[in-house]
């Protein structure tokens, strides 16, 4: 179990927690927030934390990819 001070630390994001947060959110399209509240629990985030790297740079990120793929950059 985290400490107090633990918890309060902001920690960096890593490439595992990332991939489970796209691979839930694709699993999960229509029931994002229950999702990213499920998935809060076995990464030791906090659901609101989830939801804002999902939007502010997780999909951004991927829908660049996706244009490039589709202009076949």
């Amino acid at each position: 179990m985290q400490t107090l001070q633990e918890i309060l630390i902001m920690r960096k994001w890593t490439p595992e927690e990332e991939q489970e947060i796209l691979r839930t959110a694709e699993a999960n399209p229509d029931h994002l927030r229950k999702a990213f509240q499920d998935l809060s629990l076995e990464i030791g985030r906090s659901p609101d934390a989830i939801v804002t790297r999902y939007y502010n740079v997780l999909l951004p990120q991927q829908k660049d990819v996706e244009d490039c793929e589709r202009q076949g950059i």
